[in-house]
């Protein structure tokens, strides 16, 4: 659960509505499956038999078998001098990660949000040196939307009671639009194969078995 769903719902007392039964999830799954599966079906009804069909060709790949305990490693143990076994041992050492629980872009971002930090940062002496600076890291984002949080609910309650169409400024960059519309587009053709699915299993059309 992303920490920013807790947060929202420790402060608006929504937590318990996640306790509550998933009706509309199972009903949207079928109508969807049977939408989608007659999609396909169309499809490949459309598709010309005698156009030429691409051979898949994987495409070529390094060798990397010596950054892990491999035949490799097992054909240098058994037939190499000592030399190199020690070579290919220290090599193995290095490439081992040394942060266990957390995955290295999860050390990188905190390692970022604290570079962009402009006040004092305290690391906790009781942690390893990265669950350090990941715990400091997230206490810095929770501040930073602790502080953002009113002035972001104070433009949502604006814009829920705005006419439908009005913005509270034109700077829209064009790549949220973008992104917006490919968002729309997604749930309206998801809406499409639901609303599909409901049609050749014999009901109406439409979204009636959400009441």
């Amino acid at each position: 659960m992303p920490e920013w769903y807790n947060y929202y719902d420790s402060n608006l007392a929504t937590g318990a509505l996640l306790l509550l039964p998933d009706v509309r999830g199972p009903k949207e799954k079928f109508y969807y499956q049977i939408g989608v599966q007659d999609y396909y079906k169309q499809l490949k009804a459309q598709a010309d038999p005698n156009a030429p069909r691409q051979v898949y060709v994987a495409p070529p790949t390094r060798f990397y078998e010596h950054n892990k305990e491999s035949e490799f490693n097992e054909f240098i143990s058994k037939c190499e001098n000592d030399y190199i076994k020690q070579l290919q041992k220290g090599w193995m050492e290095v490439k081992t990660p040394v942060i266990e629980d957390y995955p290295k872009d999860t050390i990188k971002e905190a390692i970022e949000t604290l570079e962009k930090c402009n006040e004092p940062i305290t690391l906790r002496s009781d942690m390893i040196w990265y669950e350090a600076i990941y715990f400091a890291a997230r206490t810095i984002r929770n501040q930073q939307i602790i502080s953002d949080f009113d002035t972001i609910f104070g433009e949502y309650q604006i814009k829920r009671y705005l006419p439908e169409g009005v913005n509270l400024s034109d700077d829209e960059t064009e790549s949220s639009q973008s992104l917006y519309i490919a968002l729309m587009d997604s749930r309206n053709t998801k809406a499409d194969q639901i609303m599909r699915g409901r049609e050749l299993n014999g009901e109406s059309r439409d979204f009636s078995f959400l009441k």
